[in-house]
């Protein structure tokens, strides 16, 4: 079976795609170096998923040197390990267009950062559209909205949700601002993205994501609906600095060119969380 090069094999989506790879026949080269100073090597690789990056926002605004030199530098490298090897390459970006000019947002928007790691993904995106276009590379960007599923850190809305209500010694939701929107993706849905980026390599930008919005309260609601449990939500207001009050992708390219769409409904994604929680 082909060998496929993967960084960021230890993260939310490596741990999920190393076990779908597998189970597919791929063999595996994972690379472990650290890509701020030094370029990989993807020896008889067919394809390279580059998936290694900083990704929590808040974070970007105290380290935003630290997002530029992983996901950027991290990035270059990458490119000319897969250059030098003349192999295709998936890359995994998100939250490139920032406060978007209209909804849905197709792959043509602006994109505008308003944050560090923003900037920091968006540079990456323009050293890869270098490489593709003045070293004839297949150069595969996947744009998935926001994740969810088993596995991701309780810093993210979802199984933050989740743990609050199911602790029983918690009488009241705490959360922050309830207005927020948000396209989510289940992670089974963007693996079996990137699969299909194997398996039929281009060279597109293309958003991953369900086509929906729900602000936090519907979250809040939809969790506690699913865990028969209620409780009062009680929201202190605070909104991120920048924060994005709605993101709804438009998905009919990823339809097109990889011939895929999202299965798992939101519904079923969290049952497997909370499922997985208890």
């Amino acid at each position: 079976m082909d060998k496929i090069g993967l960084t960021g094999a230890d993260g939310f989506v490596g741990t999920h795609l190393v076990k779908r790879l597998k189970n597919e026949g791929y063999d595996l080269l994972i690379s472990d170096c650290n890509l701020n100073h030094h370029i990989p090597s993807f020896e008889d690789c067919k394809h390279v998923i580059h998936l290694a990056a900083l990704t929590f926002v808040p974070q970007s605004w105290e380290q935003p040197n630290l997002f530029y030199q992983t996901n950027t530098v991290g990035t270059a490298h990458v490119l000319e390990a897969v250059r030098k090897a003349n192999i295709p390459l998936t890359y995994i970006s998100s939250y490139v267009y920032g406060n978007p000019q209209y909804l849905p947002i197709d792959e043509e928007h602006e994109l505008i950062p308003s944050n560090p790691y923003m900037q920091s993904k968006i540079m990456a995106e323009e050293i890869c559209n270098f490489y593709r276009e003045n070293f004839d590379l297949e150069i595969c960007i996947l744009r998935p909205f926001n994740l969810y599923g088993s596995g991701l850190s309780k810093k993210f809305l979802i199984p933050l949700i989740c743990e609050q209500v199911l602790d029983k010694n918690k009488k009241k939701i705490h959360l922050r601002s309830l207005t927020p929107k948000r396209d989510y993706i289940h992670i089974d849905d963007l693996i079996s993205a990137i699969l299909k980026s194997i398996k039929r390599p281009n060279s597109e930008s293309i958003n991953i994501a369900s086509g929906d919005s729900y602000n936090v309260k519907e979250i809040a609601e939809m969790i506690m609906n699913i865990c028969s449990i209620h409780k009062e939500i009680v929201s202190d207001g605070t909104i991120r600095l920048n924060e994005i009050m709605d993101t709804k992708a438009d998905i009919s390219l990823a339809k097109k060119v990889l011939d895929w769409k999202p299965q798992v409904k939101i519904e079923t994604g969290i049952e497997k969380i909370i499922s997985e929680m208890k």
